[in-house]
């Protein structure tokens, strides 16, 4: 079988048995699919599968990932039902054949003001640079070697994306990034550009995230500030489900705008969800 097939696919043909029956001095073969075998499954992988209990059928049950193992045993018994003792067993080897499996599209990524590039200057926010964060797809095919990353940019108002290539304005070779954040400079101030991202895996390169869109500061622009009752330390119950708030929002106030956009990062950041228009974390599985 192919790996990823889906489950309830038939894997072959039946593992089909017959039951000799004496008649006087004659014996006949019959094909008793459905009338008296009975079909059932054991052996180190039969979890893995299904059997159809009426004519042997294997079935697939899940989808199976061929780099993480390629080659399954079952046994499968036969069973005529008037003596258990008269039961046979045949052992069976199910392998599973490698797919090209470029990854799947990420998730829009988060793009938000970048720090200024001058550290003398104080100022957290830059008026020509954006930050862009993103996560791995949810499908990253095979493991080795490390996905890469392309990102694309272009104004909110233009049409075509770019990447930085001074040579080019449609972004036909972009910079392999090996991690998930990216800085984008010697933009315009204040103003919109949408970005996107795409991965590479050893077996080709996944289609083109949807665009996730942030703003570049206006010149002369205050950076927002932390409200002082954004205390730095949440609490939460072990065993608390997902989706549920931790603490209250980790807000934060600007005298030029209304409209602030949160990122969330660091080594724990995949533990939890996040809100980037609110600064409310979230419980993303119950924690021990």
């Amino acid at each position: 079988m192919d790996e990823n097939t889906p489950p309830g696919v038939n894997i072959g043909a039946p593992i089909s048995a017959t039951d000799p029956e004496e008649k006087g001095t004659e014996t006949v073969a019959k094909l008793e699919f459905g009338q008296t075998l009975t079909y059932s499954l054991s052996g180190t992988d039969a979890a893995s599968f299904d059997i159809d209990s009426s004519t042997g059928q294997l079935i697939t049950k899940a989808p199976l990932d061929e780099e993480t193992k390629s080659s399954y045993s079952v046994t499968v018994t036969v069973d005529d039902g008037e003596d258990r003792e008269t039961a046979v067993t045949v052992d069976v080897t199910i392998t599973v054949g490698d797919q090209v499996e470029p990854p799947l599209a990420p998730a829009p990524p988060t793009v938000v003001s970048g720090k200024d590039p001058d550290p003398t200057n104080n100022v957290e926010q830059s008026t020509t640079g954006l930050h862009v964060v993103w996560h791995a797809p949810e499908n990253n095919g095979p493991a080795t070697p490390a996905l890469t990353y392309e990102v694309q940019w272009k104004k909110s108002t233009g049409t075509d994306f770019f990447d930085g290539d001074d040579t080019s304005t449609t972004a036909t070779e972009a910079v392999a990034i090996t991690g998930t954040t990216a800085s984008i400079t010697g933009l315009e101030a204040d103003t919109s550009y949408q970005v996107r991202v795409r991965s590479t895996n050893g077996e080709g390169t996944g289609p083109w995230s949807l665009v996730g869109t942030g703003s570049t500061n206006q010149e002369g622009n205050s950076p927002p500030q932390f409200n002082p009752a954004a205390s730095t330390t949440r609490d939460v119950p072990e065993n608390t489900p997902a989706g549920e708030n931790v603490g209250s929002p980790v807000s934060a106030g600007d005298q030029d705008t209304i409209t602030l956009t949160y990122d969330i990062d660091g080594p724990d950041k995949d533990l939890f969800n996040f809100d980037t228009r609110s600064g409310q974390i979230r419980t993303k599985a119950p924690l021990n």
